[in-house]
């Protein structure tokens, strides 16, 4: 079959362009024809797939050349064939020189298939050229760019001369221009047999790759991983003309491998080692690690941070040193760890954070000593140096150690201190009676009964010989009950070492004098102090042994008084020597709204005495518990006398002490009284002081409801003298605030007292509280008070404490008494 053609014909006459279309139909190779007549149209002809263009050289209006330059910049292989008669040779050799294909004679018409055949083989042939030409130099390109890209260095060598022939961009930054270069000139010398073997077993696919010095660009020698391969042949049978070395630096991984050798030989160190995640899970440890913890390094991995810090059972301190880890990066510290065989021993550790170049931290890395040697060593030096070897009590160095320092802690707390210095009675002659053995084990009795007797935090030192010191600190600001606290321990102290002794088979008595003196750091040096107890014991001796003595003869004098008080009240609660007297308290208006009950003691020698005479002896001694529960018998039963002798009870506020208010029965006793007298819950109104606050507030509040749900009422007395906190105040029953009279005393001068006191008021409002002012005792205090809205007042400008009888008396007459002329009005309706 003949191929057919698509023809682009280029022709002005449409009778030869019908001609010549004949023609080639006639002889079955037209596929496809164009005819055009101008450039415009060849232009968009041109635009379409051509096999061939046949034109005819006489074109009005378009010019040969010109034609053919349009066809081969649309297609420079298209074959152009010119159809026409004789042109001249000079024409036709400008034409082909212009890119036209063949000449075809319009004479010799039937020739065309066959120019039109052989002019498409040869643009075929030309084309394929084309593309194998370009292909190679894609190969070309793309090899040169693989070869130059290639990440490490590559060296094209001579086979037989090893001079390098090529080198690619890689080779070049290393090892500078290698071009010309010999190997002898690149390898390191004592390399270069190595290098020769290996070329010798090039072929070998499974050899390792040789490491060698190499001279680097800038004349320093560096690691390199070098591999050698042979280049094809160029023909059949050949030896190939080059072989290829191929260069990677190692230098950076030769200097690891040396840090890592260096580090392996490090990490089992005679100091265990431990390296975590950054979870804190353990990864490894080492063998010094095991022998420490006992612990091997599978079991410390799957145990992980409780094997590493195991604290000795220290939860809250594991996760501190944990959190100081993750925190800071960095900690170190001693701590004391716990053994696989539960065994503890004390260990000095340190962490570090591994980071990675963002910054992050990839691990930890700890270090572990066991130091129970060291500590052991430290202490038994301490021990030696600072603890009696018989009693292993501190000694007389320990012991002035502690009093300077009792010495600064009171000059900064102003709070008092005691020294008592105990020296066992005619020692001696148990020591040259029964031998100096039975006279240690008389001292370690002495030691052990004296430390049992004592605080955790009391000093109980052997001064030497047969002499003790007990030292006593932060025992308050008050010099009279800090003494009495110190001579109750002297008397314990005394007591305890007057028991009889065993020593072996013998049996007997020692009895101890003790001399006591109270100091505080501003009055005091630990010599004088010392020289003070030692006075005071040898007052204890002189006064017949087995006996307490202060230094000071007037704290002797005021600790008889108070211990002699204290006996009386006691006598005094047994035979009902307390008694109440009743403050009346007014309202804005000047009306009575009720009493406050302050007890008195009815002292047979004394006379009667204020409560600041015996309350501080009663809370420091316990007696305010039946103290409190006696004042509320009785402030109940004088409720049921006035329900008795008036038309309507009286509100009575009786005061309760902490103390008080902290017994388990306190709210039953309350209960009981009121049930036993007879009244009603809500005539009663107790007086709570700020205090409580700073106790159990939770129980404070649960009491304080329960007895509220009875119907008694409640106030805080003082306020503002304590540390109240507003939060208390929201969460306690109250109904009423006393603003203390030591601010109502000043009013309305003192610019600061009258802004507290507004203050109060203001809160007070704010809480929905009424308020009482005690120590009114002006008229200008009252008018300031009745200014800022105070709702309820207090104090001897409306009358002192009266006796029951006596306000018993004016209630019945209807009468006032001394007080301002409000109070009139304030009994009515209380007459008899």
């Amino acid at each position: 079959m003949k191929p057919l053609f698509d023809v682009l014909i280029i022709e002005d006459s449409p009778a030869d362009y019908l001609l010549l279309r004949r023609q080639l139909e006639r002889r079955g190779v037209l596929g496809r024809c164009l005819h055009v007549e101008d450039d415009q149209a060849l232009e968009q002809a041109l635009r379409e797939p051509w096999d061939a263009v046949l034109t005819d050289y006489h074109l009005p209006g378009m010019d040969i050349a010109r034609i053919v330059r349009m066809v081969r910049a649309a297609d420079p292989l298209l074959p152009v064939l010119l159809v026409s008669g004789s042109i001249g040779e000079e024409r036709a050799v400008e034409l082909l020189r212009a890119g036209l294909t063949d000449f075809v004679a319009k004479d010799a018409v039937a020739r065309i298939p066959e120019a039109l055949a052989r002019a498409l083989q040869e643009a075929s042939d030309r084309r394929e050229l084309q593309q194998a030409h370009a292909a190679l130099a894609a190969s070309e390109h793309k090899f040169r760019s693989l070869f130059d890209s290639t990440p490490c260095g590559l060296l094209g060598v001579d086979r037989e001369s090893g001079t390098v022939l090529q080198g690619n961009r890689q080779a070049r930054q290393m090892l500078g221009e290698v071009v010309g270069r010999s190997l002898d000139d690149i390898v390191h010398e004592q390399d270069l047999p190595a290098l020769a073997r290996r070329r010798a077993h090039a072929v070998a696919a499974d050899a390792a790759p040789l490491q060698l010095r190499l001279q680097g660009a800038d004349g320093h020698g560096f690691w390199a991983e070098c591999d050698i391969a042979e280049l094809a042949a160029a023909g059949e049978g050949e030896a190939p003309a080059q072989w290829v070395l191929s260069v990677v630096d190692i230098t950076e991984r030769k200097l690891a491998e040396d840090e890592l050798r260096i580090s392996s030989i490090a990490f089992e160190s005679q100091e265990g080692l431990v390296v975590l995640d950054a979870a804190g899970n353990i990864q490894r440890v080492n063998q010094a690690f095991t022998a420490i913890t006992g612990h091997t390094q599978k079991q410390a991995c799957e145990e992980s941070s409780t094997v590493l810090l195991s604290t000795g059972g220290d939860d809250a301190l594991r996760r501190r040193v944990w959190r100081l880890i993750r925190e800071e990066g960095y900690w170190q510290g001693e701590v004391v760890n716990r053994r696989r065989d539960g065994s503890l021993y004390s260990a000095w550790m340190t962490f570090s954070a591994v980071r990675n170049g963002a910054g992050e931290v990839t691990h930890y890395v700890g270090t572990l000593s066991d130091i129970s040697r060291e500590k052991e060593a430290q202490r038994e030096i301490h021990r030696l140096a600072y603890f009696d070897p018989l009693t292993d009590l501190p000694n007389r160095r320990l012991l002035h150690d502690r009093i300077e320092h009792a010495l600064a802690a009171s000059r900064r707390s102003e709070e008092h201190a005691a020294v008592l210095l105990l020296d066992l009675d005619h020692f001696k002659k148990v020591n040259d009676s029964l031998g100096h053995n039975f006279g240690d084990d008389l001292l370690l009795q002495a030691s052990e009964r004296m430390r049992s007797a004592l605080r955790a935090g009391d000093t109980l030192a052997r001064f030497g010989g047969d002499e003790f010191v007990v030292l006593l600190e932060d025992l308050g600001s008050d010099a009279i009950a800090a003494g009495r606290h110190a001579e109750r321990v002297g008397e314990t102290l005394r007591e305890a070492l007057a028991r009889r002794y065993q020593l072996g088979a013998q049996s007997l008595y020692c009895t101890a004098s003790i001399g006591i003196t109270l100091f505080r750091g501003r009055d005091a040096t630990m010599e004088s102090v010392l020289r003070h107890a030692d006075l005071a014991m040898y007052r204890a001796k002189n006064a017949g042994r087995n006996s307490v003595r202060f230094f000071e003869p007037q704290m002797q004098t005021e600790l008889n008084a108070r211990n002699a008080l204290e006996t009386d009240l006691r006598a005094g609660l047994e035979r009902g020597e307390l008694v109440l007297h009743y403050q009346p308290q007014v309202d804005d208006d000047g009306y009575l709204i009720g009493a406050e009950a302050l007890v008195r003691w009815n002292h047979p020698q004394r006379g009667l005495l204020a409560p600041g005479v015996f309350i501080g002896v009663a809370e420091e001694t316990g007696l305010i518990v039946p103290l409190g529960l006696r004042v509320l018998e009785m402030a109940c039963a004088q409720l049921r006398r006035w329900v008795e002798l008036h038309e309507r009870p009286m509100r009575l506020a009786v005061n309760v002490s902490s103390r008080q208010f902290r017994q388990g029965d306190f709210v039953e006793s309350v209960l009981r009284c009121l049930r036993d007298a007879g009244v009603e819950a809500s005539w009663l109104k107790l007086e709570i002081t700020e205090s409580l606050m700073l106790e159990n507030i939770d129980e404070a509040v649960a009491k304080m409801d329960a007895l509220q749900d009875a119907g008694v009422g409640f106030a805080l007395d003082d306020f503002g003298t304590g540390s109240s906190s507003l939060s208390y105040l929201t969460r306690l029953p109250l109904e009423q605030l006393k603003i203390d009279q030591s601010f109502v005393r000043n009013l309305p001068e003192v610019r600061n007292d009258a802004m507290v006191v507004q203050t109060i008021l203001a809160m007070a409002k704010g809480l929905g509280l009424e308020v009482v002012a005690e120590g009114v005792e002006t008229e200008a205090q009252l008018e300031f008070l009745r200014r800022h809205r105070c709702d309820a007042f207090q104090g001897w400008h409306f009358g002192r404490p009266l006796a029951a009888e006596d306000f018993d008396d004016l209630l019945r007459r209807g009468v006032s008494w001394s007080v301002p002329p409000v109070a009139e009005e304030a009994l009515r309706g209380y007459g008899a």
